[in-house]
């Protein structure tokens, strides 16, 4: 028999359950009373040797995970955490969610049917949360029928992807409209929706990789680009997978050299070009250009594609103070260039190559080019160091010492005055490109940690955080040049409530607020925590520093890209008091119009894709638009913070990383100059 709820439960379960949402719940409930939070209290006296104590005796004591699935049981009615989940699989079993995506794949030229073609559908939620997938193969007139059935979320976005070995890759999102194509496509359960999807004429390369002595060189991995982004990317990986956090795999070759990609297009517009980038870590990084010039066989294009083995570098790292071996060390050398633009991220590009020391201190660095290369090295214990223009290949074997530079140590301690084992503490500090870094390290079971290798003159900027909850962090504090210890202790950290208003009605707007709180410092911030609103009613409440500078990033919990409001609120904090209130009036999200035209004639240009990415690192947020027949195309939901945009369009140079000060009323015209 399937366990009902008592009759008069403290909550409500939603009409579709999900345990693994429960799961989170519970777990969301232990964060909070690790916080400190008095609001959880409440749920925790269903427990009956709470059912007594007061807020101060709960919040003090302490709480294991199941704990905290039996309260929330209680909560919802149920006699154990068993009964609940028996009852939730039960529903599940009964009422799953489901959507059907069907159509036709047909070519793009004269519409026949393509018998055969790889379809595959995935649905996606919130934070791109993966709920669905499919992957079929369409029949002999080109049809195929995605049947895809989920649990837990309703709105689901459209992604798919569309391969057949004679013709174009395709990958996609579906558009609520094509004026506006970063308005996704939502299904509900039970809908039924229509994708046709039309393939351009394509081909195959097969590309054969040898040494300078004709061997296969087996393991290299290869990338397809198209210029200009015409595809949007390298496009020889699968994007849409069904497993939402796995990284993109790029084809290697086989025992004999060999890699095969298909999807190429056949009709290449003037100007744009097939390269393909082949890494290996013996070899001299290579790029193959031109190959849509290439003689096809039927559908296939073949080339044999030579890599040298270029010249190695060897050395050795030893600590300064003690002549010892450095071992784990990070040595990277990276081409000659200037030095605000050597940073990591050259790393990986093609210009660069990494290894690391072993216990002897010793690396080679094996691939590179005979030309000067810079050198950093890295260890969590040292200070990094850069070695300019060094020559490759060198006469003898590099001896590279490390200073220890400034150590400091501290602690963390929680809520309730106990270590926090394993928090992770993170370390900032500003300068040039080289100068500035991350440093993360975690306390040991005591909630001690120790860093080295910190520059001795500078101001560094510290938060402490659990490591497993975004929700939940000790700290966050400067550090001058003349201290080397500090706590963190999480019972410093002070309550601080605030609501967001709604201006045409003066009363807080009707919505779950998620507060993003960081600490900041001169062009930079540390991401502290998340506070997620239980109830819709526009209020938010989270622990900040006595002291020290504040952003608070705060928008809807339960759409951030469609939230009616988008603020930023900055504010110090000064011995456990705001230097303002916590009261905002909801900030309509900035609205940008961007019009391209061809730069010769002055002619709208159609279709023409303009990326916009946020200026600003406290605000994450990618868009895309696609120009209408009058060249516009309008965003209306953007955060509070100037924007880069990329524009791309079929026969013309692309712009890139344009910046715009926003908030603008200005529509922007960008001219896009022909390619021929």
């Amino acid at each position: 028999m399937t366990p009902q709820p008592s009759p008069n439960p403290r909550r409500s379960l939603p009409a579709h359950p999900t345990l693994e949402a429960l799961k989170k719940q519970a777990k969301r409930l232990l964060a909070a009373h690790k916080a400190g939070d008095a609001s959880v209290c409440p749920t925790l006296r269903l427990l009956s040797r709470y059912a007594d104590a007061s807020d101060d005796d709960i919040l003090s004591a302490g709480l294991a995970l199941n704990d905290a699935q039996f309260a929330l049981a209680l909560d919802y009615g149920f006699e154990s955490w068993a009964a609940l989940k028996k009852h939730v699989d039960n529903v599940l079993a009964i009422e799953p969610f489901s959507a059907v995506v069907f159509g036709r794949v047909t070519a793009k030229d004269g519409g026949r049917p393509i018998e055969d073609a790889e379809v595959r559908v995935e649905l996606v939620g919130a934070i791109d949360i993966h709920h669905a997938y499919s992957c079929v193969r369409t029949d002999a007139d080109g049809r195929y029928q995605c049947d895809l059935a989920w649990t837990g979320a309703d709105l689901l976005s459209v992604h798919y992807q569309c391969r057949h070995a004679a013709c174009k890759f395709h990958l996609g999102g579906v558009d609520e409209d094509d004026r506006h194509p970063s308005t996704s496509k939502r299904l509900r359960d039970g809908d039924r929706y229509e994708l046709n999807i039309e393939l351009r004429e394509g081909y195959a390369v097969e590309l054969t990789v040898q040494d300078d002595q004709g061997l296969p060189v087996v393991e290299a991995e290869v990338l397809l680009y198209a210029t200009d982004g015409l595809t949007g990317g390298p496009f020889n990986t699968d994007y849409v997978t069904g497993k939402g956090d796995a990284l993109l795999i790029f084809p290697k070759t086989d025992a004999q050299g060999r890699c095969r990609i298909e999807g190429l297009a056949a009709d290449m517009p003037d100007g744009y070009q097939y390269i393909a980038a082949i890494e290996h870590d013996d070899f001299i990084y290579h790029m193959v250009t031109g190959i849509d010039k290439l003689a096809r066989d039927g559908r296939v294009a073949r080339a044999t594609v030579p890599l040298g083995r270029g010249d190695s570098l060897s050395g050795r790292v030893l600590c300064a103070e003690t002549g010892q071996p450095v071992d784990a060390a990070t040595v990277l050398a990276g081409r000659k260039c200037d030095p605000d633009e050597f940073s990591d991220q050259t790393w990986g590009n093609g210009t660069s190559k990494v290894t690391t020391t072993g216990s002897d201190g010793r690396f080679t660095l094996k691939g590179l080019r005979s030309r000067p290369h810079h050198l950093v090295v890295r260890h969590p214990r040292w200070t990094s160091t850069r070695l300019e223009a060094v020559a490759v290949p060198s006469d003898q074997p590099l001896t590279i010492r490390l200073e220890r530079g400034r150590t400091i140590t501290g602690e963390v301690i929680d809520c309730n005055g106990q270590p926090a084992a394993g928090a992770e503490i993170q370390v900032r500090q500003v300068g040039r490109s080289f100068e500035s870094f991350e440093i993360t390290t975690h306390a040991d079971p005591q909630g001690r940690f120790e860093l080295g290798g910190l520059p001795a003159d500078a101001t560094l900027y510290l938060a402490a955080k659990d490591k497993g909850s975004i929700f939940i962090y000790f700290g966050f504090q400067s550090l001058d040049v003349d201290t080397d210890h500090m706590v963190f202790d999480a019972r410093e950290l002070v309550e601080a409530y605030g609501q967001v208003i709604d201006p045409a009605s003066n009363r807080p707007v009707p919505i779950r607020v998620c507060c993003e709180a960081l600490g900041t410092f001169p062009d930079g911030a540390i991401h502290l925590c998340q506070a997620v609103a239980p109830e819709a009613d526009g209020r938010f409440h989270l622990l900040l520093p006595a002291n020290g500078n504040i952003a608070l990033n705060l928008n809807s919990a339960d759409d951030v890209f469609g939230s009616p409001f988008m603020n930023r609120l900055g504010l110090t904090m000064r011995n456990g008091k705001p230097d303002r209130s916590l009261d905002v009036m909801a900030a309509v999200p900035l609205t940008l119009t961007v019009r391209v035209l061809d730069a010769k004639t002055d002619r709208p240009i159609a279709r023409a894709g303009v990326d916009i990415t946020t200026a600003s690192d406290n605000w994450g947020l990618g868009y895309t638009a696609r120009t209408d027949a009058d060249g516009r195309a309008n965003e209306t939901r953007l955060p509070p913070c100037d924007v880069r945009i990329d524009v791309i369009a079929e026969g013309y140079e692309a712009l890139r990383e344009h910046h715009i000060k926003m908030p603008t009323n200005e529509e922007i015209v960008i001219r896009l100059t022909p390619k021929h």
